[in-house]
C-alpha cells in the first residue's frame, strides 16, 4: 500500500472515530430539556422523570428509546409511554397515555384491559363496583358496559357477574335502587328501551327488580 493510501485511510478511519466519538460520547448532543406530557398532576410527572432516568447533559444519541417506555410503562397506571428525541432542540420528550378506569374491583379501580391499578388522581365520577371471580370478567363488563347509552351508563352502581357471563346490575333512579337480571350480553340496547319504557308505566311505580334476561318476555316486581 503506497503512502497515499495509507494516509487516505488514515484520514478515513479518523474521520469515522470522530463522527462516532462526537455522536456518542461528546457534548455535541447532550439533552438540553426532558418533557414530559400526559401526566395528570406534578407528582406523576416527577415519577415519570424518575423511572426515565436520563436527565439534561446526558448523551442523546445513547438513550435507548424502547427501553425508558419499558421503564415508564412500569407506573401502573400508564398504560403506554412514547419517546421521541429532538435532534435540533437536543430534547428528549415523552408522552404518556394513562389507563382509564372503568369500574372498582376489590377497592381498586380497573381498566377496559382487566388491570388493577392505582389512579394517579380523584375518579371524576363514580364508578361501578364489579364484584366478580376475576379481574378478566372485568373484561367481560367493559364489553357490556361498552354498548349501553351514556345517560343508562352513568346509572349503575353495580355489576356482578356470576359463571356462564350472567350479569345482575344495580342502578339508581334518584334515590330509588333499582335490581336489574340483565342475563347474558346480549341485545343490550334492546333491554335499555325495554326497560325504559316499563318503569315509566304506572303500574311498576313501586317495582325494584326487573328481569331483562329475555327482554320480549320482562318480568317486573
Amino acid at each position: 500500500m503506497t503512502t497515499i493510501k495509507k494516509f487516505k485511510t488514515f484520514l478515513a478511519l479518523s474521520v469515522v472515530a470522530g463522527l462516532i466519538y462526537g455522536v456518542g460520547w461528546s457534548t455535541l448532543f447532550a439533552i438540553t430539556s426532558v418533557e414530559v406530557t400526559g401526566a395528570p398532576t406534578v407528582a406523576t410527572k416527577q415519577l415519570v422523570l424518575n423511572k426515565i432516568g436520563f436527565t439534561s447533559g446526558d448523551n442523546l444519541a445513547r438513550i435507548p428509546p424502547h427501553e425508558v417506555e419499558g421503564n415508564v410503562e412500569k407506573i401502573g397506571w400508564v398504560l403506554q409511554a412514547r419517546v421521541s428525541r429532538d435532534w435540533l432542540n437536543k430534547t428528549l420528550a415523552v408522552t404518556v397515555l394513562p389507563r382509564t378506569p372503568i369500574a372498582i374491583y376489590k377497592g381498586v379501580v380497573i381498566d377496559r384491559y382487566g388491570v388493577r391499578f392505582q389512579s394517579p388522581t380523584a375518579i371524576p365520577t363514580p364508578l361501578p363496583q364489579l364484584v366478580a371471580a376475576s379481574p378478566q370478567l372485568g373484561v367481560d363488563a367493559y364489553s357490556l358496559l361498552r354498548t349501553l347509552p351514556l345517560a343508562f351508563r352513568k346509572k349503575i352502581t353495580r355489576i356482578e357477574v356470576r359463571p356462564g357471563t350472567n350479569y345482575f346490575l344495580t342502578i339508581t333512579e334518584g334515590e330509588k335502587v333499582i335490581s336489574l337480571i340483565w342475563g347474558d350480553n346480549d341485545v343490550n340496547p334492546r333491554k335499555v328501551q325495554v326497560y325504559e319504557f316499563l318503569r315509566l308505566r304506572l303500574e311498576n311505580k313501586d317495582a325494584t327488580q326487573y328481569d331483562l334476561s329475555s327482554p320480549n318476555s320482562p318480568v317486573v316486581k
